[in-house]
């Protein structure tokens, strides 16, 4: 790997002395394989740089008939009046510091669409984190990017872990991938606090790790049909993100994916999702509820340790379940309605203990739902939480295993569809649209996780 690093170095600055312009374009030449690398201008020896200017698209051939297979080291030095740059299929690698000196002009890259893989260098190999387009120091303001090719980024002579060409970037506010994509990779737009709009590829399948950590302004996303993993803290800290579709082929939600995104409401777990990871909406503060689609197949928690649930730091006062959950909720301090959906035939050992707070279950299974152990719902005050099932099943829990230890049980007609009936509220607002604050009197109008809304008088 190494020696195959140390040749993209080399290919970089083993070029010939000759060099050509054709009017804007400065290149140096490899003869020995026929290609040319698109370089500053220089004088007397001198780097004198600013040649470049406008709305500039890279050639695929260079003036002598040589394919222009890369962009060299500080290749775009000082050419402070570039507005957008356009860079061809045929490019195989960007060297370090291309826009050295370019300050805030350039706000535009196209990365033209092909298989071939494009390599590009780190800015600072010490930092590792200040990449060709975006990170700290680097005076661009690309705001809009095109990205239609694959590419692996290179620290020195060792691979990056984070295979990010605009980590950092403070401006960039739009990005649209070719169809070529299957993945976001891992850290890509990691702290690109404007990023608003992404358009993803059609046949994304993965969201990488941090993928999209602490980009502070993206407030939507959608998902294509086809994601399979959203991987570890892919969303984390994407503190006004309100909105996300997640895909009925979703598989694998990763640890921390969404904590610490503050806007969420509710959240939908679909019921094609085998497993979560550990704290994947923990300090999500305005969520309120959290739905599990049915699944035949049982929901996964994974994660090393066993002392920390999934979810047991979701701040959530509600949550409907209609499959069978391998650990995930115990521990959670703010549940106080739980509903059990009738597809529901199994409570594995401990789910809800420690959960002090639910105030009221409702169970919509005619048949009790087997508790695999006495700890199911181990210290809730059981005197105190009322526990509702369907009409003609009262007797069966009254003599079920852990389900009769519960002091008011009651039966509820139409409980069958008391997920419906089952709404909470999400936000309230004034007539005039502004949210409201705790205590605040006149016409409030609520509105819940259903997508209706409701308005009260608060005296």
């Amino acid at each position: 790997m190494k020696r195959i690093l140390l040749s993209f170095a080399l290919m970089l600055t083993a070029m010939t002395a000759a060099a050509q312009d054709d009017g804007m374009f400065y290149y140096a030449y490899d003869d020995a394989t026929q290609t040319a690398t698109v370089t500053y201008r220089t004088k007397d020896g001198n780097k004198v740089g600013g040649s470049y200017y406008g709305d500039v698209v890279i050639p695929a051939k260079a003036p002598n008939g040589y394919d222009v297979t890369a962009i060299g080291e500080n290749a775009f030095y000082n050419s402070n009046t570039m507005t957008s740059l356009t860079i061809p299929a045929t490019i195989d690698s960007i060297g370090r510091d291309p826009f050295n000196g370019c300050k805030a002009h350039l706000t535009k890259i196209v990365i033209e669409d092909t298989d071939r893989l494009l390599r590009t260098y780190a800015m600072h190999y010490w930092a590792g984190r200040e990449m060709v387009f975006g990170g700290q120091g680097i005076d661009l303001d690309v705001k809009e990017a095109y990205i239609g090719r694959p590419f692996r980024t290179a620290i020195d002579e060792s691979e990056s872990r984070r295979q990010s060409i605009f980590l950092g970037n403070d401006s960039l506010r739009t990005v649209t991938f070719s169809d070529r994509y299957e993945e976001v990779p891992d850290g890509m737009f990691e702290d690109c606090d404007s990023l608003r709009s992404v358009h993803l590829s059609p046949n994304t399948k993965r969201i990488g790790k941090e993928a999209f950590y602490y980009c502070q302004s993206l407030s939507a996303i959608t998902l294509p049909d086809g994601v399979e993993v959203i991987d570890e803290c892919a969303f984390q800290r994407c503190k006004t993100l309100e909105k996300i579709n997640l895909p009925k082929s979703l598989r694998i939600i990763g640890g921390y994916a969404f904590n610490r995104c503050e806007q969420f409401t509710c959240f939908t777990i679909p019921g094609s999702v085998d497993s979560i990871g550990v704290s994947i909406l923990d300090d999500c503060t305005n969520l309120k509820r959290i739905d599990i689609a049915y699944s035949s197949k049982p929901l996964k928690y994974c994660c090393t340790s066993q002392f920390y649930n999934s979810l047991r730091s979701a701040s959530i006062d509600t949550l409907y379940t209609d499959r069978y959950i391998d650990g995930a909720f115990s521990d959670n301090r703010t549940l106080k309605k739980l509903y059990v959906g009738p597809n529901v035939t199994a409570l594995c050992d401990g789910l809800f203990s420690d959960c002090y707070y639910i105030e009221e279950i409702y169970s919509q299974n005619t048949v009790p739902p087997t508790c695999e152990g006495g700890s199911v719902f181990a210290y809730l005050n059981k005197e105190n939480c009322r526990l509702h099932v369907p009409v003609g099943s009262l007797d069966a829990y009254k003599e079920a295993f852990v389900w009769k230890d519960f002091f008011n049980i009651d039966e509820v007609a139409g409980i069958s569809n008391i997920k419906t009936d089952a709404s909470t509220v999400i936000g309230s607002y004034t007539l005039g649209g502004q949210r409201t604050t705790a205590g605040q009197r006149g016409l409030i109008i609520h509105r819940m996780n259903d997508g209706t809304t409701r308005k009260v008088i608060s005296k």
